[in-house]
């Protein structure tokens, strides 16, 4: 239980991370981020590995689509404006699919050993 209070804890900070990063770059001096790039190609990317790292971690996939959910909500209102809105649901599928990429990975796994052993 305490390591997956800690494992939640990781990803929120995870998320807080990247949103300050984007942040700060995007206002440093002379270099602007592309944010329809970052929408299209960045968020869902890292999205989808967090997803895919997170659910061979702890194997839940309720935690960690609930957590990805809230954190862009919460970034929508906080760093981005209510036209983000309707990326959360879209990044939540994003994260869905990931974790069914990592439970077939660790059925693989099983297999494979169970195979070889």
């Amino acid at each position: 239980m305490k390591n997956k209070k800690l494992l939640i804890k990781l990803i929120l900070s995870l998320f807080v991370i990247f949103f300050t990063a984007f942040i700060i770059f995007k206002n440093s001096s002379g270099m602007e981020v592309n944010p329809m790039g970052l929408i299209l190609i960045g968020f869902p990317l890292f999205t989808f590995i967090s997803a895919i790292v997170v659910q061979l971690l702890i194997k839940k996939k309720i935690i960690i689509l609930s957590v990805v959910f809230l954190a862009y909500l919460i970034a929508t209102f906080a760093v981005f404006n209510s036209s983000f809105l309707i990326y959360c649901p879209v990044y939540t599928v994003i994260a869905l699919i990931g974790t069914f990429i990592a439970d077939l990975i660790l059925k693989c796994k099983k297999v494979l050993l169970h195979n070889f052993l």
